[in-house]
């Protein structure tokens, strides 16, 4: 599943894709890059994704770095939204995207996206938890290491390898006029693509019912 929005705020662009990174463009200065795509949060390690999590940005001061947690939530609309964007801690960013591709009640559970090795897996592990072979906490590490190796959480201490931010060539325009250009360029493109995710997730609801 790919999740791509763009949100214009005060000056700048957020810009959010899943397995890239967020970054955020600033009129006449240069890209900032904030975080890298790192896995998603699963609330109780249950059947269900709850937010994504963007880890490993660059340096906010001497000790940490810029990191931000995505909640979704349904929307019924063609075009997604940012909301609700804070930092309630330090260089840590919080964000709600809401949009009609996570509506389905099926979007955002674990198991249809699971390989069948990883499958076979999970009801291995539920069977021996209803079976009261494994207790609660065991079903939870358990299912955290299936979710590790199916590529949903990092492991410990992972450094992710970060996307190369491309320089672009100088140019005689002004460069507000090169950004605004920019940006409805690629506000062109995200609407192209997103209307093409929208006609994939309808058609999956057509089949799934």
């Amino acid at each position: 599943m790919i999740l791509i929005f763009t949100a214009l705020i005060i000056a700048s662009t957020i810009t959010l894709t899943e397995n890239t990174r967020v970054s955020m463009k600033v009129i006449a200065l240069p890209i900032n890059q904030i975080e890298v795509w790192g896995e998603w949060e699963i609330a109780g390690y249950d059947n269900k994704l709850t937010a994504m999590k963007y880890v490993q940005g660059d340096k906010c001061d001497d000790k940490l770095n810029r990191s931000s947690t995505v909640v979704l939530q349904c929307k019924n609309g063609i075009f997604g939204e940012l909301s609700e964007i804070k930092e309630p801690s330090r260089c840590q960013y919080e964000a709600k995207f809401s949009t009609q591709l996570v509506c389905h009640n099926h979007s955002l559970l674990i198991y249809p996206w699971l390989t069948g090795a990883a499958k076979r897996e999970w009801d291995e592990i539920y069977t021996s938890y209803i079976n009261e072979h494994i207790p609660a906490t065991d079903l939870k590490l358990s299912l955290k290491y299936l979710f590790i190796k199916s590529g949903l959480l990092l492991k410990p201490k992972t450094q992710l390898r970060q996307a190369p931010v491309k320089v672009k060539p100088k140019s005689s325009l002004n460069t507000c006029d090169i950004q605004v250009i920019q940006l409805r360029t690629e506000l062109q493109s995200l609407r192209e693509e997103n209307a093409r995710l929208v006609a994939e997730m309808k058609k999956l609801m057509q089949e799934d019912d």
